[in-house]
């Protein structure tokens, strides 16, 4: 039994790799997307309120798809489903160059949608990685596939800084070429894959999933990825135009949005060890502590060195909080459970996570940079009492 375990765990490790070269190469979609698009939506509608609906629509791609993806992997297998979703990484970066140049704001809205889409599928990497891992193990693997996003931090920003006037006059189009250049190579590293065939997932149904709504374990996780995301969302899409709109250069954005994604992902090598250590109770509860510190730092000034203290800090609270919500899903859950669980978990992260992209914006243009480091605080303390109502939920199950 022991040596089919660490089979497995090696098993683990190698696809928790593949993904993390995965994540590393679509972390160009998110980054170009979040960077960028509130920018070229300023550009080409000139108006504030509406800067952010192209990453609004990223995010709505992501909750769309979020059934499709997970459903896709159990009839065509993770390898298969993963390499579809990276086609729609490639189709997406040519139609938003295409919109760019064609100065079209609902192609491009579309454009952002298929980023989102691709998204979808990259979220989930890190159920994937569990797949084969013995329980104890699968936190090290979350989080191990999650770290591979930590070469997003240097690749996305500097992809943008690199190439958003290549392509001139049109800003940012050949970023976008670029983009779909990474996602084709991640087409073929997501073929080297070693994950069970779909033949080989558990049998049946499982509980309907109402009842797995009712217990009170897996919603208050769900929620608080939700909640972890939907705050990170809103504050990382508002930094370029708040970064832009205080005379600070596109660079000095672009460089804020890579210590930020610096943030996100760095802990991942030693989040899950943390996470089997001290439990997913605590490490939740630090990441919503870290999230009010970077409230107080983002208030405190507007300065290059404030918007970039604020934006790392507002990623490892996201790293700490998003990595213990999704280690306490899969924990709850039954194997027979899992593409069901999976997908109504990012539908609910990031259908939530749609109003705080929408928001964003309009709390911008009324409110300004204040506004919307404000909301992190009622957030964090949602959070909180999320973790306790679900750490209270455990002790009722146990007894």
């Amino acid at each position: 039994m022991a040596a089919v375990t660490e089979a497995g765990d090696r098993l683990a490790r190698f696809n928790a790799w593949v993904l993390a070269a995965a994540a590393a190469l679509a972390g160009a979609n998110a980054s170009v997307v979040i960077a960028t698009s509130g920018l070229v939506g300023r550009a080409l509608t000139g108006e504030m309120e509406l800067a952010t609906i192209p990453v609004l629509t990223f995010v709505l791609g992501t909750a769309a798809f979020a059934f499709p993806a997970a459903f896709s992997m159990r009839r065509f297998g993770r390898r298969n489903g993963f390499a579809g979703g990276a086609l729609l990484g490639v189709a997406a970066g040519i139609v938003g160059a295409f919109a760019i140049v064609r100065g079209s704001f609902p192609i491009f809205c579309f454009a952002t949608f298929c980023c989102g889409a691709y998204q979808a599928f990259v979220g989930q990497y890190r159920f994937a990685a569990a797949d084969t891992a013995s329980p104890a193990y699968r936190p090290r693997v979350i989080a191990l596939s999650l770290g591979g996003g930590l070469a997003a931090a240097f690749v996305g920003p500097q992809l943008v800084v690199f190439t958003q006037n290549l392509w001139a006059p049109y800003l940012f189009a050949a970023t976008y070429v670029a983009q779909a250049a990474f996602a084709a190579i991640a087409v073929c590293v997501l073929l080297l894959l070693r994950v069970p065939p779909p033949h080989e997932w558990p049998k049946g149904r499982g509980r309907p999933i109402g009842e797995i709504l009712s217990d009170r374990r897996i919603l208050a996780a769900m929620l608080l990825g939700m909640i972890s995301q939907g705050v990170m969302n809103l504050m990382m899409t508002s930094t370029p135009l708040a970064m832009v709109g205080c005379g600070l250069p596109v660079a000095s954005a672009a460089y804020a949005i890579q210590w930020h994604i610096i943030g996100m992902y760095a802990p991942s090598f030693v989040t899950g060890r943390l996470i089997a250590r001290f439990g997913v109770a605590r490490m939740g509860l630090a990441g919503c502590t870290i999230f009010v510190i970077c409230g107080v730092v983002a208030n405190a000034g507007l300065s290059v060195l404030h918007f970039d203290i604020a934006l790392l800090l507002l990623g490892v609270g996201w790293n700490f909080a998003f990595l213990s919500a999704t280690a306490a899903v899969i924990a709850a859950a039954r194997p027979e459970e899992r593409a069901k669980v999976q997908a109504t978990n990012d539908f609910i992260v990031f259908g939530g996570t749609a109003f705080a992209a929408y928001f964003s914006g309009v709390l911008l243009s009324l409110f300004g940079w204040a506004g919307i480091t404000a909301t992190v605080f009622p957030a964090a303390a949602l959070g909180a009492l999320l973790i306790l109502v679900s750490r209270r939920g455990r002790r009722l199950a146990a007894a």
